[in-house]
C-alpha cells in the first residue's frame, strides 16, 4: 500500500503586510475515549406507506451485532400535524442529534434518459411542489456539479427544467465519448467541449449557487487497493481500478461517484439527510463490494439512499439463425436491481424498480415526515473503526421499518472540532479528485529550492487565491476570513512524499483589504520531500463559504 509520508519540517512564509496568519500545522485529528450515544432514525410505515404514529419506547428493540441494547433515548419527530401521544419539544440531546432540524434532500440525476416510462422528471417536479418550503432544503447533483442546499423551491424547479431541456444532447455526446478507448483507460471526466455544456446548465441567473462535485470516502474504511487508487489520484494519475476488473461501466461509475459525493456532502449537515437517485437502470456492472461500501458509508453518515429506476422493464435477446428470442432482464440488470434494493434497505431508503416515480417519491415524502429518534450507548463501547450492524425490531405486525443498519465504531465526533472535521473531509475530497477545482480559483507555482540533506528535498510553492470568491465577514472594522490550505508533493510514481497543512486567518484593515482584492491572497509554503519531487498539488478550503479550489503543477 502506498502511504502518505508526513513532512516533519514545515515552513510557511506569508505576506505579513497583507494579513495576519495563524501559522504552523494543526495537530492531527486524534479522538480518544469511547463511543457516545448512537442515534438511530426509525420510520415505521403501514401497508399504505403512511407513518405509524402511536408507538412507544416499549414497542422497539435494538440489537447491535446481535446483542440487545438498552434504549437510552426516545424522541418523536413529527412533521405531519397533530403530535403523537409521546410527542414533545425535542430535548437538548435530541436537538444536538438533529431532531428539530429540517429535512435535507439531494436529488441525484443519474446518467441516461430519466423521463422514461416511469416519468422521472414529472415526478421530481411534483415532489418539489409538495415539500414544505421552508424549512425543507433541496440540492441537485448532476454530472460533476451540485447545487447548494436551498429552501428556494422555485430556483430548484428552474434548474430541473433547464437540465431537462439540455441533458439529452449532453448524454448523446458523453455516450459517444465513452464508447472509445477513453473509458478503457479509466478516465471518466467529460471533454472540455461537453464540460462547457454541463457548466451552462448550472450557471444561469435565477438558479441556486453550485459547485464542482468531488469526494473521497474516509480512508480508514477503504481497502488497500482502494487506498492505492486514492493516492494515485492526488496527482491526476487517474486509476479507479477498472483495469484490475473492479468496474467498467462509465455511466454507472459516474453515478457511483455522484452518490459518494452526495453522502459526504451531507455528512456534517444538521437534520434529516436523504439522497434520491433518479437513474435509467441503476448501477449496472458495478462490483457489489463497491455498492456495499457506499451503503455502509451512507448508513454511517445517517444518510438514506432511495433509488428510482425510470427505464421500465429491461429485456435481453438471443439470436438463433433468423429467429430472435426475447428474454427478461439480463443478469447484469438483475444484479443492479438487487444492489438498488440493498442500498435502500440498509440505509432506510425506498426503492422503485418497475413503478411510476411519482408514487415512490410520494412514499419518500410521507415516510420522512414522521420518525422515532432512538439512541443507545453500546455495551461494547470500544472504538475499533469496524462496521457494527444494527437491527431494529418493532412490536407491531404488518408494518415496514426503515432505519440505518449500521455504523462505523468511531469515537464521538460531536466532541471534536467540527470545522476541523469538515475541512479535513473537504480537503481530502479535493486532493483525491484528479481534476482541478475552480470554485475558489487558485494559481500555483513550485520549484525545488535545494536538497536539504541526504535523501530529502525542499520544495517551495507559491499559491495565489482569487479574493473575490472568499467569504469575508466584517468585525470591528476589519475584513475577516479563514482558509485551510494543504500542499501535497508527489514522486514520479504518484507516491505522496511530503505534505503541508495549515490555516490562514485573514484580519484585514480597509487598506490591506483593498490591496488584497487587487493582488489576491498570496503565500509561500515550504515542504520537505523524502524523494525527488515531480508534482505539487495545492488545495484551499474556505469553511465559511464552503468552497474548494485546487491547482496542480509538475516540477521539471
Amino acid at each position: 500500500m502506498r502511504s502518505i509520508i508526513w513532512s516533519q519540517t514545515l515552513a510557511l512564509v506569508l505576506a505579513a503586510q497583507t494579513f495576519d496568519a495563524h501559522q504552523g500545522q494543526p495537530p492531527p485529528q486524534v479522538f480518544r475515549g469511547r463511543i457516545a450515544l448512537v442515534p438511530v432514525d426509525v420510520r415505521v410505515v403501514d401497508r399504505a406507506g403512511d407513518p405509524v404514529r402511536d408507538l412507544t419506547r416499549d414497542d422497539f428493540t435494538i440489537l447491535e451485532n446481535g446483542v440487545r441494547q438498552t434504549i437510552s433515548h426516545f424522541e418523536i419527530v413529527d412533521r405531519t400535524g397533530p403530535a403523537a401521544p409521546e410527542a414533545r419539544e425535542p430535548s437538548r440531546e435530541a436537538a444536538a442529534l438533529g431532531a428539530s432540524a429540517p429535512r435535507n434532500f439531494v436529488i441525484v440525476l443519474g446518467r441516461g434518459r430519466l423521463q422514461g416510462p416511469a416519468k422521472g422528471f414529472d415526478a421530481v417536479r411534483t415532489f418539489l411542489n409538495r415539500l414544505s418550503v421552508p424549512p425543507d432544503r433541496v440540492a441537485v447533483a448532476a454530472y460533476d456539479r451540485i447545487s447548494e442546499l436551498t429552501t428556494d423551491r422555485e430556483a430548484v424547479l428552474r434548474l430541473i427544467a433547464r437540465y431537462r431541456q439540455r441533458y439529452e444532447r449532453i448524454e448523446a455526446l458523453l455516450d459517444h465519448w465513452f464508447r472509445g478507448l477513453t473509458v478503457v483507460y479509466g478516465a471518466i471526466e467529460p471533454p472540455p467541449s461537453v464540460q462547457a455544456l454541463i457548466d451552462d446548465v448550472f450557471d444561469a441567473p435565477g438558479l441556486p449557487a453550485s459547485r464542482s462535485l468531488a469526494v473521497v470516502p474516509p480512508t480508514e474504511v477503504m481497502s488497500e487497493d482502494e487506498r492505492d487508487v486514492l493516492f494515485g489520484n492526488l496527482f491526476g494519475k487517474r486509476d479507479d481500478g477498472s483495469r484490475r476488473g473492479f468496474i467498467y461501466n462509465a455511466a454507472a461509475r459516474q453515478d457511483l461517484e455522484k452518490l459518494h459525493a452526495a453522502v459526504e456532502y451531507l455528512r456534517y449537515i444538521d437534520g434529516e439527510k436523504h439522497v434520491v437517485l433518479i437513474s435509467w437502470e441503476g448501477l449496472v456492472n458495478i462490483e457489489t463490494f463497491m455498492t456495499e461500501r457506499l451503503t455502509r458509508l451512507a448508513a454511517d453518515a445517517r444518510v438514506t439512499l432511495s433509488v428510482i429506476h425510470t427505464g421500465g422493464i429491461a429485456t435481453s435477446w438471443l439470436r438463433s439463425g433468423k429467429t430472435v428470442i426475447f428474454q427478461g432482464p439480463s443478469w447484469d440488470q438483475l444484479w443492479a436491481n438487487a444492489d438498488s434494493r440493498t442500498m435502500a434497505d440498509e440505509t432506510g431508503g425506498i426503492t422503485s424498480i418497475y413503478a411510476y416515480a411519482d408514487k415512490t417519491l410520494d412514499r419518500v415524502d410521507r415516510a420522512t415526515r414522521f420518525e422515532y429518534l432512538l439512541g443507545y450507548y453500546p455495551q461494547d463501547s470500544k472504538t475499533d473503526t469496524g462496521f457494527r450492524h444494527i437491527t431494529v425490531e418493532v412490536r407491531r405486525p404488518g408494518v415496514t421499518v426503515l432505519y440505518r443498519h449500521g455504523y462505523y465504531a468511531r469515537p464521538d465526533e460531536r466532541a471534536s472540532d467540527r470545522r476541523e472535521s469538515v475541512a479535513a473531509a473537504r480537503i481530502a475530497s479535493a486532493g483525491a479528485y484528479p481534476a482541478v477545482l475552480d470554485d475558489l480559483p487558485v494559481e500555483l507555482s513550485a520549484s525545488v529550492v535545494k536538497p536539504s540533506k541526504a535523501g530529502a528535498w525542499e520544495v517551495e510553492a507559491r499559491v495565489r487565491i482569487a479574493p473575490a470568491s472568499i467569504a469575508f465577514s466584517d468585525a470591528g472594522g476589519r475584513h475577516i476570513a479563514s482558509l485551510d490550505v494543504a500542499l501535497f508533493v508527489g514522486a514520479s510514481d504518484t507516491r505522496t512524499i511530503g505534505e503541508l497543512r495549515t490555516r490562514v486567518d485573514l484580519k484585514l484593515s480597509p487598506d490591506n483589504y483593498a490591496r488584497t482584492m487587487r493582488d489576491g491572497v498570496i503565500f509561500t509554503g515550504r515542504v520537505t520531500a523524502t524523494a525527488r519531487p515531480r508534482h505539487v498539488k495545492a488545495v484551499v478550503y474556505d469553511y465559511r463559504g464552503d468552497r474548494l479550489g485546487s491547482a496542480l503543477v509538475d516540477i521539471r
